[in-house]
């Protein structure tokens, strides 16, 4: 009884962990090349070539952020 009792909380933990880490990398930038390399995928691998490489998504991201006028008024 004590060892199934166990297994149940190894699993619940187990699963709110992983509950925390997809929260986690949802709210941070690393759902945005998931993203885009799921888009890659679904519309651009038929014509050829690679997805870009995480560094080079970010590096572009950043780039097109701050690139130009980033002003209101």
């Amino acid at each position: 009884m004590i060892r199934a009792t166990l297994s149940r909380w190894i699993r619940s933990v187990r699963r709110a962990t992983a509950a925390v880490h997809r929260a986690a990398r949802w709210l941070s930038e690393d759902r945005a090349y998931v993203v885009y390399v799921r888009h890659w995928q679904a519309h651009h691998a038929a014509q050829g070539g690679q997805p870009l490489s995480r560094s080079e998504f970010f590096r572009q991201r950043t780039q097109r952020k701050w690139d130009g006028i980033n002003r209101c008024c």
